[in-house]
């Protein structure tokens, strides 16, 4: 993802936005979209949350029943509960 710097106006417009903003050129072309940081996470942990879901249930269905703790790993929840804790503004719940 680009980096791109905003001056201190455009700050404080997408400060006051809430949890995002869609924004415009000039001309009304729609450039893109804008999300505050909380809510960009939000919405990646739940698309993790459901990708980890996806492919867990479709291993169930092809009989295939992992005990990753045997093989040195953790469950999805205790990753969320791991990554929660690295990050206490996210409040998800797994």
């Amino acid at each position: 993802m680009s980096k791109i710097v905003v001056d201190d106006p455009l700050i404080g417009e997408l400060e006051n936005a809430g949890s995002g903003a869609t924004l415009y050129a000039r001309d009304g072309r729609e450039l893109g979209c804008f999300v505050s940081m909380e809510a960009y996470k939000s919405l990646v942990y739940a698309w993790a949350r459901e990708e980890f879901r996806k492919e867990e249930e479709q291993e169930r269905s092809n009989g295939i029943v992992r005990d990753f703790r045997q093989e040195g790993g953790i469950t999805t929840a205790e990753l969320l509960a791991h990554l929660r804790q690295r990050d206490p503004q996210t409040k998800q719940t797994a």
